[in-house]
């Protein structure tokens, strides 16, 4: 209590995420790096990220349900210590933890928001490696979500990813273009024509992976100190 607190200013608007890669609390905070996605979007070549969903050699993948909830809230805090590491503009609230479950969990019930849950398919936790453990385990998550322009642009409405997360273990093994993949077939379902996303500046890997989804910059989320 006895630090000084200080004002922070961001400039610009519309919604938010994490890049590294995602977080929308509002619907409204204005992103760092929005990307725009073009077409035609680039196939990963890695053999997992292609192969059929549910076959041996890759993720399975579905729709991820309210009874997921605490494996994805366990993932997204993993992911958010790793963000306060390499920026110290980044930091959790006290109550980041049930705040994220309450976002999810309305998410996971909104007919304009999609969790895609990629799992292992041999049941072990990748940390544990426990073989006694037959169970599935969530190894990433990817929480898209369809979004209403301001009045003022078109399209009317866009694409938005707002976190997708993949197991540090299971990194640049096509898990996380995988389930891309998946958020990019729901949207067109949608008729959803373009995508949006925020990357951390620092966040240089998550930077790489979004380019090589077909991703292009479109525009810079700036801060000042005060």
């Amino acid at each position: 209590m006895g630090r000084r607190l200080r004002r922070r200013f961001t400039i610009t608007s519309r919604s938010c995420a994490l890049g590294g890669l995602g977080l929308n609390l509002t619907g409204s905070a204005p992103p760092r790096l929005l990307i725009k996605a073009q077409a035609p979007v680039t196939t990963n070549k890695n053999p997992i990220a292609n192969t059929p969903l549910g076959s041996s050699a890759g993720p399975s993948i579905r729709k991820a349900v309210i009874s997921d909830l605490d494996e994805l809230l366990g993932l997204w805090m993993g992911m958010m210590a790793e963000h306060e590491a390499f920026d110290t503009r980044i930091q959790m609230a006290s109550g980041a933890r049930s705040a994220y479950r309450a976002y999810m969990s309305y998410h996971l019930s909104q007919g304009d928001s999609y969790v895609s849950a990629a799992f292992d398919q041999e049941g072990d936790a990748p940390e544990t490696g426990d073989a006694s453990n037959t169970d599935p385990r969530i190894v990433g998550f990817c929480l898209a979500t369809v979004n209403r322009n301001l009045p003022m642009f078109l399209p009317a409405h866009y694409g938005y990813l707002s976190d997708i997360v993949v197991h540090e273990d299971l990194r640049r093994a096509g898990v996380g273009a995988t389930l891309v993949g998946d958020v990019k077939r729901w949207f067109r379902e949608k008729d959803v024509p373009s995508v949006q996303l925020q990357v951390y500046v620092k966040n240089k890997g998550a930077e790489a992976f979004w380019r090589a989804q077909g991703f292009d910059p479109f525009y810079v989320r700036m801060w000042l100190e005060l």
